[in-house]
């Protein structure tokens, strides 16, 4: 029952309160029984009773077992609404839109899940796109930018296909759906052929997004530059460091501030996790020392770009039973790391984090087709809540990606798994194994559209018992009933209507000036056996 500050939750899992509501005291309240919780964004960048049965063992090859969870677990705690909770925004429902992405399957397959689910912020051209591609701008010659910056005539997106997502159609899409865009800038261009020429392509780019009504604010500066794959490291003998990186990104942001002045907009630099004295394979070494001790990058970023793509290379082998831990381990060790090299070598902390590439998809699971997908979407779930939990640090993440193509579940080197595609994929894009027609949501995809649908505004509580997990969220907006028992109870029947029909007649009587909320309490008021014990009348 709701008291005026606090909230005693004593209920069976998935049970919800059948209560109108605005807040709590002024809310409407939810309790997520999954693996879910939310995120803290504060002017940071991106300010957005059956029968019981036994459940058959999941064995996966190894020595560990899915753990077994009773479903009549009960939670017990407190909810102090008075107290600041966790704001919930859509940046952490991003995802990449890659260049490879046939323009008509994203139409008529993607757009219609992707708006449901909240997925609005969009990474475009998507992943190693961003560093070897250049865009047809407005008015030009197809593919005239590789005509200035030729080297990329050696990787595979030239010449361009038209049926793919390019700059032109990416807007349009954009457009039509209302997404917030973060756009990657070549700074391959900067890099090899000056920071000039780069900025010569970006800022027509830049201002084809505002004339189409597009308030573009997010430019990643590369992909992975980081990394010897990135191109153009290595080719004709062409190296570079972080030193050389972070000028031009802070030569490169000054001088596209200064033409858009009036904008707002915000620059994303690309960091690796290395923790100070340690290498990757494959990494440019010191590439974040070298940054932060030969520019003035690490100072000027108003975000900083990290990928993490969760697996067990080079790590102990994730058995079924640990793989849900990989998120917070993997996020705490990004957080933990740049912290670490910011405090030390700038004496401050950070700037936000933007996980703008992201996915489990090397996951060593025995697991593959419909087993695999499913503890994908419990990772994504647990995930999306793992991030939520380090507000402050974590302000966006997207997910790669909303197409994929399809991969059969393979062995990689040392005996490592790659999960398949389908278990990753937002939807599916045909020729999958299991069949599914283009446009199939995958269960990955139900944990985006759950955390839009119960994430609210704001997360105040989230407590373990064994191994379920509660998250208790609310609206601040005003509104009427729990989403999850809305329908049920607004479709009760008092007297042959509804009470959603007796809602609409107080509206009505009132010649429409009367808020629904307002008619959903005078209607439990009159009714609460049928439609609820509605609110205390004390805002």
């Amino acid at each position: 029952r709701c008291r005026d500050r606090k909230d005693r939750w004593s209920r069976p899992a998935l049970a919800m309160s059948n209560q109108c509501g605005e807040r709590l005291s002024s809310a409407r309240v939810g309790s997520i029984v999954l693996l879910l919780a939310l995120v803290h964004t504060s002017a940071l960048p991106f300010d957005e009773a059956h029968e019981q049965r036994e459940p058959p063992a999941f064995r996966s090859g190894s020595t560990s077992h899915w753990p077994r969870v009773n479903a009549r677990t009960r939670l017990h705690f407190d909810v102090d609404a008075s107290l600041a909770g966790h704001s919930f925004t859509p940046s952490f429902l991003g995802t990449n839109l890659p260049l490879y992405a046939p323009t008509r399957k994203l139409q008529s397959d993607a757009l219609p899940l992707l708006k449901p689910a909240g997925m609005r912020l969009w990474r475009w051209p998507g992943g190693s796109n961003g560093n070897y591609w250049c865009p047809t701008l407005s008015g030009q010659k197809w593919d005239a930018c590789f005509e200035d910056a030729p080297i990329f005539k050696r990787y595979g997106a030239y010449p361009t296909s038209e049926a793919s997502l390019h700059l032109s159609a990416f807007i349009a899409l954009c457009k039509r759906s209302g997404c917030t865009p973060i756009v990657q800038i070549n700074s391959g261009i900067a890099i090899k052929y000056g920071v000039a020429a780069c900025v010569a392509y970006a800022v027509p780019m830049v201002q084809m997004f505002l004339d189409a009504g597009i308030d573009l604010k997010y430019l990643e500066f590369g992909n992975e530059m980081y990394g010897t794959w990135s191109p153009p490291y290595g080719v004709d003998g062409l190296v570079y460091g972080g030193g050389e990186y972070g000028r031009a990104f802070s030569d490169f942001r000054h001088r596209v501030k200064a033409r858009f002045s009036g904008r707002d907009l915000q620059f994303g630099l690309v960091v690796n996790t290395d923790q100070p004295g340690f290498c990757t394979q494959n990494n440019i070494c010191n590439w974040n020392e070298h940054i932060l001790s030969h520019s003035s990058a690490g100072s000027e970023a108003e975000w900083l770009v990290v990928h993490r793509y969760f697996s067990d290379w080079g790590e102990q082998a994730m058995l079924d039973g640990t793989i849900l831990q990989s998120g917070p381990q993997g996020l705490d060790h990004i957080v933990g790391t740049l912290h670490q090299w910011w405090g030390s070598r700038l004496g401050r902390p950070p700037p936000p984090v933007a996980l703008t590439e992201y996915s489990s998809i090397f996951m060593r699971s025995q697991a593959c087709g419909a087993a695999q997908q499913y503890i994908s979407f419990l990772w994504q779930t647990k995930f999306i809540g793992d991030a939520v939990a380090r507000s402050g640090s974590i302000v966006a993440m997207n997910h790669f990606a909303a197409f994929s193509r399809h991969r059969a579940c393979v062995t990689w080197g040392a005996g490592r798994k790659r999960a398949p595609s389908d278990s990753y994929s937002i939807y599916s894009v045909g020729g999958g194994e299991l069949g599914a027609a283009d446009g199939t949501p995958f269960p990955l995809y139900y944990a985006f559209l759950l955390w839009n649908l119960y994430g609210g505004n704001t997360l105040h509580s989230s407590r373990t018992n064994g191994h379920t997990t509660v998250y208790v969220t609310s609206w601040t907006v005003r509104t009427c009933g729990v989403p999850s028992c809305n329908d049920e109870v607004l479709g009760t029947r008092v007297s042959g209507a509804t009470c959603l029909d007796l809602i609409h007649a107080k509206q009505r009587q009132r010649g429409g000036r009367l808020a629904e909320v307002d008619a959903c309490r005078q209607v439990a008021r009159e009714h609460p056996r049928s439609c609820g014990g509605g609110l205390p009348d004390r805002p």
